[in-house]
């Protein structure tokens, strides 16, 4: 399987990923530091347990959940990638204007670390195993899905014979007839979407190529995908709901089609899927 080499995602985003995983009491401790991430990197143990309504336990069973083996090392990561990143949650700024700044920071801070880890070798590989693909099916869920539908925009406007889907069910009906003349590219931010998970692994045993675009090199998605191509996500959205997350999926959506377009212009040969 090819990955990316790279999967410096947040501890924010990890977090933010993970959280429907955690036990209860876990799960109020990680909520807790997902909406004052500035405040814990200054409190103890047994504030964090407090303001969570957790047992002290579970602020450590959170931290080791982590990879950490304590409090102290999950504050100096934490307090090293607020340093770094200029965005502010939602219940850190009240003010429109301010929030409005938040989310074009985190954007801008995704979209900049995104493009840092691209891996130009990966790219070409996508782009081959496209190129040679009788029919190429998006797939996302959620906001992913529209994702889907843009990359389906993308690749026909590249003459690419492209389909999206966002309805499993039917994706999956459609997936029958698939084999290794097909590719599938499923769209999952977290990489841990169950339909969309499904999807891949039963694309993967019909001999279909599966290509991942998800945050999470190390994910279910990532490890039932051929390819897996990553974007950064610097943590959960400024606003619940929020159709943020499309903007580095449209980055990467844009450096496919590049690589696409350079490999069919004869510009550049790139090299043969493995």
């Amino acid at each position: 399987m090819d990955t990316t080499r790279n999967d410096a995602n947040s501890i924010l985003s990890e977090i933010h990923f993970k959280l429907a995983t955690f036990p209860a009491a876990t799960q109020r401790v990680a909520k807790y530091v997902l909406e004052n991430p500035h405040s814990v990197i200054r409190q103890s143990v047994a504030e964090i347990s407090s303001y969570s309504h957790s047992g002290q336990a579970s602020v450590i069973r959170f931290c080791n959940t982590l990879g950490f083996t304590g409090l102290k090392e999950l504050k100096i990561a934490l307090a090293s990638e607020l340093a770094r990143s200029p965005g502010v949650t939602s219940q850190e700024t009240s003010d429109l204007l301010g929030r409005i700044h938040a989310v074009a920071n985190q954007q801008n801070a995704e979209i900049d670390t995104t493009v840092s880890q691209i891996d130009e070798e990966l790219l070409a590989k996508a782009a081959a195993v496209i190129c040679r693909s009788r029919r190429v099916f998006t797939y996302g869920a959620g906001v992913s899905g529209i994702g889907a539908e843009l990359l389906e925009y993308r690749l026909l406007r590249l003459g690419c014979n492209a389909k999206a889907f966002r309805d499993h069910i039917l994706a999956q009906e459609v997936l029958m007839e698939m084999d290794a003349r097909d590719t599938l590219i499923a769209i999952s931010d977290s990489g841990v979407t169950a339909e969309t998970v499904r999807l891949a692994q039963f694309a993967r045993k019909s001999g279909a190529n599966v290509i991942a675009i998800t945050c999470r090199a190390n994910s279910e998605l990532a490890r039932s995908a051929d390819i897996v191509l990553t974007m950064y996500g610097a943590g959960p959205p400024i606003s619940p709901g929020s159709v943020s997350i499309l903007a580095r999926v449209a980055l990467v959506i844009e450096c496919m089609a590049l690589t696409l377009e350079t490999r069919t212009s004869g510009k550049e040969p790139g090299p043969s899927p493995s």
